[in-house]
């Protein structure tokens, strides 16, 4: 289970980084820090507890004043799109729908509203820009030195997704800190962690329900062949794609420590 923690006051604000060593994730609820900061400053809140969050490689997600508009109307103001594309562009991994979703007329058209307006501000990330910036806050251990190479490896190769054959989703997880320029695919056959990896940027999670292979060695490939298969019925890759394949050498949770790149075909 992930516990993430609700920013609404001067006291979480204070505490940001005492938080994050014991939660799995933040939520800004802009509404609620209103009442003890003037508007102006909310804004400089949004960018702090987003920024701890980019250091302590843990997502952050946005909560209250998302499209208001449309709890009456079926037209977001442009403000409100602004607002949700430049939160994109900020490296949020989620935003929260409260009263839109709770109390409005219009709660499809509001959802499919987020998502396209979050699909149209992804294509004009400097995913570069916010790699070299994130890089600089994490010393780059063995384990996410693996996730490191993978993501440095998109860009240099311009590979179209990088496929994670995971048993926690924690390398996945790790991935998605340094913005890929690609999806994450993450092939894992437990439940819970395909439902946990939602949370997480760029990790697009798949459950594989097929039984484990006795041997190891064949199981990872039919893993990735998946995975790529996933990829193309997602329309992610093309034929002539490179993909990067990132597995363990043997079964467990700390393994995950090996990298390939592949060619679609």
């Amino acid at each position: 289970m992930l516990v993430f923690a609700k920013i609404q006051n001067k006291i979480g604000l204070m505490n940001v980084k005492e938080i994050l060593n014991v939660a799995d994730g933040l939520i800004v609820c802009r509404q609620h820090l209103g009442i003890e900061f003037p508007s102006e400053k909310v804004f400089s809140c949004q960018k702090l507890v987003l920024a701890r969050c980019k250091e302590a490689g843990k997502p952050c997600m946005v909560s209250n004043s998302t499209l208001l508009s449309m709890v009456d109307e079926t037209v977001a103001t442009y403000a409100e799109c602004f607002d949700i594309g430049n939160s994109v562009l900020d490296g949020v991994d989620g935003l929260l729908l409260a009263k839109v979703t709770a109390i409005g007329s219009h709660c499809l058209e509001s959802i499919k509203k987020t998502a396209d307006l979050c699909q149209e501000a992804e294509g004009v990330v400097n995913h570069k820009l916010m790699f070299d910036a994130v890089s600089k806050f994490h010393v780059i251990d063995p384990a996410r030195s693996m996730a490191f190479t993978a993501v440095t490896s998109a860009f240099k190769t311009n590979a179209q997704a990088i496929i994670v054959i995971s048993t926690s989703g924690n390398t996945a997880k790790r991935m998605s800190v340094y913005h890929p320029p690609c999806p994450i695919v993450a092939i894992t056959r437990r439940v819970l962690d395909s439902r946990q990896l939602c949370f997480y940027r760029a990790v697009f999670p798949v459950l594989y329900r097929k039984p484990l292979e006795n041997d190891w060695e064949e199981d990872i490939q039919e893993r990735w062949k998946f995975g790529v298969e996933y990829c193309k019925q997602m329309k992610f890759v093309e034929l002539g794609d490179s993909v990067i394949v990132v597995t363990g050498w043997k079964i467990g949770t700390t393994h995950t420590n090996s990298m390939k790149i592949v060619t679609v075909n």
